[in-house]
């Protein structure tokens, strides 16, 4: 199974490293992503640019144009992510807990991750008919991913296993694609409403 690991950072903690404290960091990580690549186990690493580097690449009329940005108003982006091929998440944690930026930056695999893979195999994307698992229904990628399922119809071009079932949420009819856009709607409201509610239980002076 495969999991992205990502490394949050922000310019003042790069600047706080002095050069020999950075200079042993890096070194480390090299070491590290040697041994996990030796395994097998990383199948790749990548550091990002500074935010101010994005680029935004739009096609009008078939013409290309780039422009700078888009610009983060967070102190916080994601500096680097890697790719892991393992045989289970606890391993995956395993070898993320030993990455040397572990102790001084958030790394987000845990929640970020575990909920993406849950969020991938209940969408149904993954060959499995999940459309008969009521807790399928409660997620926001199930309903995605029906909704775009019926506009391409993917019931009929994609290949199913002998005897497989056949998602009736990916029929290509009107019908379907507006409960599958209903169910992204209502469950829109219901974690809004969720949302709201926890940041006023959170507000200062009205937590009850």
């Amino acid at each position: 199974m495969k999991y992205m690991a990502i490394i949050y950072g922000n310019k003042e903690m790069w600047e706080s490293f002095p050069p020999e404290v950075a200079a042993k960091a890096i070194s480390e990580v090299d070491d590290y992503n040697r041994r996990y690549t030796a395994s097998g186990e990383l199948l790749g690493a990548f550091g990002l640019a500074d935010e101010v580097m994005a680029k935004t690449v739009r096609v009008r009329d078939g013409i290309p144009a780039v422009t700078d940005g888009p610009y983060l108003e967070a102190k916080e982006f994601v500096s680097s992510f890697w790719l892991l091929d393992v045989e289970s998440e606890q391993r995956a944690l395993e070898i993320v807990a030993e990455h040397p930026f572990a102790a001084t930056n958030e790394i987000a695999m845990p929640i970020l991750v575990g909920i993406t893979m849950v969020q991938v195999v209940l969408s149904g994307g993954v060959g499995l008919s999940v459309y008969k698992i009521p807790l399928a229904w409660l997620f926001p990628s199930y309903w995605g991913m029906s909704a775009l399922a019926s506009t391409v119809n993917l019931n009929f071009i994609s290949p199913h296993a002998p005897g497989a079932h056949l998602d009736p949420f990916w029929n290509q009819t009107s019908t379907h694609w507006a409960m599958n856009i209903a169910g992204l709607v209502v469950l829109g409201l219901v974690f809004l409403a969720v949302s709201w509610w926890r940041l006023v239980r959170l507000t200062p002076g009205r937590r009850k």
